[in-house]
């Protein structure tokens, strides 16, 4: 607090110093859109699952400050209505769907293959795909309103599954293919119901560089 004169009369004058502290959001790791493209799911290093909707976080799981997180995947919920499940992995092996009311986890199943490095839903919603620290291509029924299980797990390859995605045999569009990717530099591309592989592709090498 200071004094001045004002028509000489004295004024007091209030001043107010403040500091700021340094803010360095955790990185992001992850994002993934909801079918509608209304609500955008933010994975980040800390561990922390954010929901934005409209540009503006609706909501925040505060995470354990460990990078746990590697994907995020939504699928439908039971009745259409409000927002859908919300499920993570992570390089802790586990699956984890969210309650996005209470803040906290659901349930938790393991991948049987150790870390999950991909992790992706079909189109409609009722399958999920894992690629693991095992090598191993690894798929999860995901029923409506029930907690998913897993179903089956594909040959085996060397490498971690670092990459995957969905698509339709380019012969008959009700075939559903996947393809993952390797840290071997190894890509694969596997028929999702009967498990066998339709392709492998390998990066050449020139010298000592793939």
């Amino acid at each position: 607090r200071a004094m001045a004169t004002h028509a000489g009369s004295p004024v007091p004058y209030y001043f107010h110093r403040c500091r700021f502290v340094p803010w360095k959001p955790s990185g992001v790791v992850c994002l993934a859109w909801t079918a509608d493209g209304t609500c955008l799911g933010v994975g980040r290093e800390n561990g922390d699952i954010e929901v934005w909707r409209d540009w503006a976080c609706e909501v925040k799981i505060p995470g354990s400050g460990q990078p746990t997180i590697s994907r995020l995947v939504w699928l439908p919920n039971i009745d259409g209505t409000g927002l859908p499940r919300l499920f993570s992995s992570g390089l802790t092996g586990r699956i984890i769907e969210w309650d996005l009311v209470r803040l906290c986890p659901k349930y938790g199943v393991s991948s049987h293959g150790g870390a999950i490095w991909s992790m992706e839903a079909d189109e409609t919603g009722s399958t999920i795909a894992v690629g693991c620290e095992d090598g191993t291509l690894r798929i999860f029924a995901a029923s409506l309103g029930e907690t998913i299980r897993y179903s089956r797990g594909m040959a085996t390859q060397k490498g971690r599954i670092l990459s995957l995605c969905w698509g339709t045999h380019k012969d008959d569009k009700k075939r559903k293919i996947i393809a993952t990717g390797s840290d071997r530099g190894r890509i694969s591309v596997w028929d999702a119901e009967n498990g066998d592989i339709i392709l492998n592709m390998r990066a050449d090498k020139f010298g000592k560089e793939a």
